[in-house]
């Protein structure tokens, strides 16, 4: 995971979020109970203009770990 998260964050510094999605997508089946992997996806969709899919990501994490 940690590999993955690398990469993402890569793509972000690049501005590719759409590949950074992709990824997050991933490692969102992967882990879907992890709080950073959500609120990471979260911030991905705001990015990308997807603010419902992004909120519901952060609502998610935050209720995992508060």
């Amino acid at each position: 995971m940690l590999q993955e998260l690398s990469r993402v964050e890569q793509l972000c510094v690049h501005r590719r979020y759409k590949e950074a999605e992709l990824i997050m997508e991933r490692l969102i089946s992967a882990y879907p109970d992890n709080s950073l992997v959500l609120s990471l996806y979260g911030e991905i969709k705001l990015v990308l203009g997807k603010t419902a899919e992004a909120e519901e990501a952060i609502n998610v994490a935050i209720g995992i770990s508060p």
